[in-house]
């Protein structure tokens, strides 16, 4: 098996000590084969079909967490489909946007 291969997990890590930072993308404990701050396997971002960047956000109206698309610098829309829908937690909307991004074969922004 390759170890550089780069597959994205369907949930945060059990001990993961970014779970006070929810946002990070960095692992400090290193990841497969202990390696010095590798990224996270679980908070992606992803470049959809048309190559624009699609995250999750922070709602501060409903105080819920969302897929966005970033359409501009500035400007972000929510997806609207029913695989995505708005969730209470950030893990939820992350594990959501993961599996329908990997379905549609989108790429990991790095």
């Amino acid at each position: 098996m390759n170890d550089d291969i780069f597959i994205p997990t369907d949930f945060r890590c059990c001990m993961c000590p970014n779970s006070d930072n929810s946002r990070s993308t960095i692992c400090p404990s290193g990841g497969p084969k202990n390696k010095p701050e590798t990224r996270c396997r679980f908070i992606l971002t992803f470049l959809d079909n048309k190559k624009r960047k699609v995250f999750i956000f922070h709602d501060i109206v409903t105080k819920k967490w969302v897929s966005v698309i970033q359409k501009t610098k500035h400007m972000v829309k929510q997806l609207k489909v029913k695989e995505l829908p708005a969730r209470k937690y950030d893990d939820e909307a992350q594990h959501d946007l993961n599996i329908f991004a990997m379905k549609r074969g989108w790429t990991i922004y790095e």
